[in-house]
């Protein structure tokens, strides 16, 4: 975050060809976001080309058209674990407080996002919540609790200021 193709020319010959590339902490148990852009050049397709395939054994390669991208997909999927940390972490401490062992809890928490995530992956998000979420049940009466305490306007606005840093940083 923070270094423009730009400022990353500097120190090298005009023909070198750059990209510039994200990945975020997940990677290093190969379930993993890698952003990248490339610059537009001839080669623009052979370097991206490379950058997929070096990125891929690590999960999910991104491709960006142009450089201003990264700042919002660093924001969701550079710091992204950052905030699911802090929300597993909250789960679990529920589960606590409702008398399961810590432990439990959080392999509950944990697994349940990374179950949520792979169907999220390939489903919108609201056609999910609607397939757990019944009339007077449950779940209903949890998402009704987060929306009255701003979670979802509270993740929006962390997306937007990590990207606003991620503009500060560059400029």
């Amino acid at each position: 975050a923070g270094t423009s193709f730009q400022q990353r020319r500097v120190p090298f010959p005009s023909p070198i060809k750059l990209a510039r590339v994200m990945p975020n902490l997940s990677v290093s148990v190969r379930e993993g976001v890698t952003l990248f852009c490339a610059e537009h050049t001839d080669q623009h397709d052979d370097m991206k080309s490379l950058v997929m395939r070096f990125f891929a054994p690590l999960g999910h390669v991104e491709p960006l058209s142009k450089e201003d991208d990264l700042h919002a997909a660093t924001a969701i999927s550079g710091c992204g674990p950052a905030y699911l940390f802090q929300i597993i972490e909250a789960i679990a401490d529920a589960g606590v407080h409702q008398g399961l062992p810590r432990a439990t809890s959080l392999r509950l928490a944990a697994h349940t996002v990374r179950g949520s995530g792979a169907l999220a992956a390939e489903t919108h998000p609201a056609v999910l919540k609607d397939k757990v979420t019944s009339p007077g049940g449950v779940t209903i009466a949890g998402v009704r609790a987060m929306e009255k305490a701003g979670v979802r306007s509270a993740m929006i606005e962390a997306v937007i200021d990590a990207a606003a840093r991620s503009r500060e940083l560059e400029g």
